[in-house]
């Protein structure tokens, strides 16, 4: 997998503190832009799901997922 560069402005006081605390900026930055995607993609996942949902409502009454499930059960 190929690799790119970002960079960031910051102050000077910071970089400072992070060479002193000897920190790793690039797997903190890796790290944190890691987070936020999946973040991000769990919040388009509930939102995608939200929408299923309300369009399935209208269409499916309990007792077509009862026979679904059913049916599930007796296919294993």
């Amino acid at each position: 997998m190929g690799s790119v560069t970002i960079s960031a402005k910051i102050p000077l006081s910071l970089k400072r503190k992070l060479a002193r605390y000897r920190i790793i900026v690039s797997e903190v930055v890796r790290g944190a832009l890691e987070r936020e995607v999946l973040k991000a993609e769990a919040d388009d996942l509930a939102r995608r799901l939200d929408e299923i949902s309300s369009k399935l409502q209208d269409r499916l009454t309990p007792s077509d997922v009862a026979l679904a499930v059913r049916a599930s059960r007796r296919e294993r």
